[in-house]
């Protein structure tokens, strides 16, 4: 099979068959809410296969360690964002920022992706494999909120150098990163109010 791209999700071009990427997609959605509920460490492969409804046996056809599984869940997450930004206006930054917000807050399949976010975070501080996958999704993520942010400068008259792309970058993912906690938190969290608060937060910035 090819290894699958970053900014993509599994298809039959990678080798899998229709049953297979069904098959995948059902063992995926089933961990998810396993690491939320659970934790990673907590939930077991038993665990993954009694929600998904399948024998730990026809999970380990499709996945040869709980780790290919969060991987495959780093790559599917990255692969529904990259969709995501590609069909948001391309000079518009606090949307983009907002699509963070509409990740974290997605309850379609029951768990907030955003604890699942922790959980990845945390994990990465015990698994290299785990850790180098993320760094990859991050700097896909870095480069995409950098580009963002010079046409949202370019449009606002703003011309930023090298030292400072780099750091409002950085700080832009910190406040990304920030709102997956913040809805923890508040799981309520104004989306008006939040759009408000970035506008601000942004335009102050580009007036520095």
């Amino acid at each position: 099979m090819k290894p699958i791209s970053s900014d993509r999700t599994p298809s039959a071009e990678d080798g899998f068959s229709e049953r297979a990427l069904v098959q995948r997609e059902r063992i995926l959605l089933a961990a998810e809410r396993c690491f939320v509920r659970s934790g990673f460490h907590a939930a077991s492969m038993s665990e993954i296969a009694s929600t998904a409804r399948m024998s730990p046996g026809l999970i380990y056809r499709y996945f040869e360690s709980k780790n290919a599984i969060i991987m495959a869940i780093i790559e599917r997450q990255l692969a529904d964002s990259s969709r995501r930004i590609e069909q948001q206006a391309q000079d518009d930054l606090v949307e983009l920022m907002m699509l963070a917000l509409d990740h974290w807050q997605n309850r379609e399949y029951g768990p907030f992706r955003s604890a699942l976010f922790l959980e990845m975070a945390a994990e990465a501080s015990r698994h290299e494999d785990i850790a180098r996958t993320l760094q990859a999704a991050d700097e896909i993520i870095r480069e995409r909120v950098q580009h963002a942010l010079k046409r949202d400068a370019a449009r606002r008259g703003c011309a930023l150098g090298d030292d400072q792309l780099r750091a409002h970058t950085l700080l832009l993912q910190c406040l990304i990163e920030g709102l997956a906690v913040r809805v923890i938190r508040e799981p309520d969290l104004n989306r008006n109010q939040v759009r408000s608060t970035l506008e601000h937060a942004l335009s102050g910035l580009l007036q520095q």
